[in-house]
Formats: C-alpha cells, structure tokens, sequence
C-alpha cells in the first residue's frame, strides 16, 4: 500500500509502499483510509521543524486528523460494522504505571510526556491506504457528516477547552453543574455563566471554537487579521458572530466595543496579541490557550498588572491540549448541529480536496486564501 512518509534525519519526504496491516488482536480494526486534513503542525513536520518516528523507524507516516471506512474486525470488537464511517483520535497512553492519567485513559493529561500521538509523536499517522486501531480510540460517525467529518478532530479542541471551562466557572455563585451529553442545562447567560467570549485567530480551531460558542449561545467576537473581505470572516459573520479585523482595529479599540471580556479562546499561537488581550481580560473571566508559538520574539508584559488582576478579578488562565473520547464523541454530535444551522458555513471551512499524489502542494506550498485541506486517500 502507498503511504506518505517524512524522514526526519535524511530530511526528505515522500510516498512510499508499506505492507498492507492485518488484524492480529481481538479489540483491533482494519481501517482504509478516506482522507486526511492538514494542519500546521503536519506543515512543521514536513518541514523538518519537528516529528518523531517510532521507535527502530527512521521514517514517520504523517496526518492525524482522519476519516476512515471499517473493512474488518477483530474478534473482539463490538458495537462497529464494516463500512461503518469512523475518526481516529490522535494520542495514546505512556506507558510509565506512575502515571495517573494514562492508567485512567487521559492521556491528554499524561504526567510524564511520554506519550505517543499518530503522525506527530513516536508513532505513524493516518495517511496510508490502510491501518489498524484498538477499538478503544475509534468513534463512528453518521454517513450524513461525511462530507465535512474531517473537521471533527480539531472541533475536539473546542469541546474539551468548553468544557474544562463550564467546570471551572462552577466556583461563581450561579455556577451550574453541567451534563457533557447534552445542552440542557448549558447555555451562557449574562449574569450567570461567562457569556461573552473573544476568539483570537480565524484557522480551523479559532472557527471551529467560535461555532462552537455560539451553539452555547455565547457572544462572540473573532479576532483576526485577515480582513473583513476575507472568506474566513465571511463565514464566521454568516454564522452569527462578529468579526474584527486586527490590522484595522487595535485592541484597545476592540476593547471599547466589547465591553466586559468574559472569556477568551486563543486560537493563534501568537504571543503578542494574545498579552496584549489579557490585559483586559474581565472581572471573573478565563483566558484559554491552545496554541504554541513557533517564534521566540520577546513580548512586553506588566506583570505586576497581571499579577493584580488574576487576584483582584478573580481570573484565570488555562492551558489546554489534545482531547479525550468523550470530545471526540460531543464533537460529532456538536458538527451535527452546525450543520443543520450552518450549513454553507461549514462546508466552507473545507476550502480543498487533493489526491494524495498533490501531497507537496498542499504541505509545502504556502496559501493564504486555504482553511482546511485535506487529501484524498481513497476515492469516494
């Protein structure tokens, strides 16, 4: 089978024939691959800027954001059918006994970093005609989000960010215990629980997470640079957000629009807009991370303001990294709400289809009018 292999060491990449995998486990799948969506981080990898192959491999496969088709189970597999449409989530447990969260199936909390993640870390991706996978890390998902599933991955970033907040925001006094299955007791009201949220960033996540507010009846504000032209605003604006452009307005004037910041969702990586917004983080709000910065520029901070701040209104700041089963699950069901509300919206975030063949253009070539990408492994 064909596969799209990076060497890290001999820096080059490119497809190459592996031998079909079987199923040798009772709880394991065979899965063909559909397609792949391409992120930023596949872009550093094939970049050379970081991936790690397995271990006695001197080559990684790439893409961990998956759709994929069962052609054959194991034994032991229960509640999958073959042709059933699946995702893959992406990190796998370490191995180290001490570690509390992988014993209990969070590796997105992993105490140790020794993790491994499909097509990043210390274990091959997506982008094969066929892999195999332990039950345990497979969602199916309905025929009718075929066309759009390969957004669900980065949703799941979202989904455990939104989370992680509704359980913190339980210390206010209105705070509601919430149910992750459904919407009926969430739902952000002025008063109650944070309700006006500012995303930073106009890519796959920053949209992703501004749908995703919004179906929590959020405010929100995305925060970007490209302009007010651009499709990116275009489809957040049709979706019922408001979009401000970075480069024409300053925080500061952002800030005499928005009034009280409740929640930001930083969706960049970009360090300097997303101090710059802390500072006027409001009374009783969280600041939510989810993206690496790829450059070491020094950024100015007032640190004693900070500092003030955090205790004086009652703020926090929260870190937030890859995602469990139950995001994966809530994203599908969440994806299956945008589209019925969004439906032009979302399927525009898809802005391109390419054979695996066009991996060099999709991974290499550099396109400021693409949000998501995805190649093609198998044809529909």
């Amino acid at each position: 089978m064909n596969a799209l292999a990076v060497f890290p060491h001999d820096k080059r990449i490119e497809l190459i024939e592996q031998p079909d995998p079987t199923v040798e486990k009772g709880n394991h799948v065979k899965l063909q691959m559909l397609e792949v969506g391409v992120c930023g981080t596949d872009r550093e990898i094939a970049r050379f800027e970081y991936g790690t192959p397995p271990e006695g491999s001197d080559f990684l496969i790439l893409g961990h954001e998956s759709l994929a088709r069962v052609v054959e189970l194991g034994k032991l597999v229960k509640n999958l059918a073959e042709d059933d449409l699946v995702i893959v989530s992406v990190r796998r447990p370490c191995l180290n006994s001490s570690c509390l969260a992988c014993r209990a199936g969070r590796q997105d909390f992993c105490y140790t970093g020794e993790y491994s993640e499909r097509g990043i870390r210390k274990a091959h991706g997506f982008l094969a005609e066929y892999i195999t996978e332990d039950r345990r890390y497979i969602t199916r998902i309905p025929k009718q989000l075929r066309n759009v599933a390969i957004l669900i991955e980065p949703l799941t970033i979202a989904e455990k960010a939104l989370a992680q907040i509704y359980t913190i925001q339980e210390r206010l006094p209105w705070g509601i215990r919430h149910d992750r299955s459904g919407h009926s007791q969430l739902g952000a009201q002025p008063g109650q629980k944070t309700h006006h949220a500012v995303v930073v960033g106009a890519g796959p996540i920053g949209l992703l997470g501004a749908m995703l507010l919004l179906l929590h009846h959020f405010q929100v504000t995305v925060y970007s640079r490209e302009p007010q032209t651009d499709r990116r605003a275009q489809l957040i604006s049709s979706a019922g957000a408001r979009y401000v452009c970075s480069s024409n307005v300053s925080v500061d004037q952002l800030i005499k629009q928005t009034g009280n910041i409740d929640l930001v969702y930083e969706a960049t990586g970009a360090a300097k807009i997303a101090f710059d917004l802390l500072k006027y983080l409001g009374t009783n709000g969280i600041f939510v991370f989810t993206g690496v910065p790829g450059t070491k520029a020094e950024v100015e901070l007032d640190t004693s303001l900070l500092m003030k701040n955090l205790v004086l209104k009652n703020q926090l700041l929260l870190g937030t990294v890859n995602a469990d089963i139950d995001d994966f699950q809530n994203a599908v069901r969440d994806l299956s709400h945008f589209v019925v509300r969004w439906p032009n919206a979302v399927e525009g975030l898809i802005t391109s289809r390419s054979p695996l063949t066009s991996y060099q253009d999709v991974l290499l070539t550099s396109n400021p009018n693409r949000i998501k990408s995805v190649l093609t492994v198998a044809p529909q």
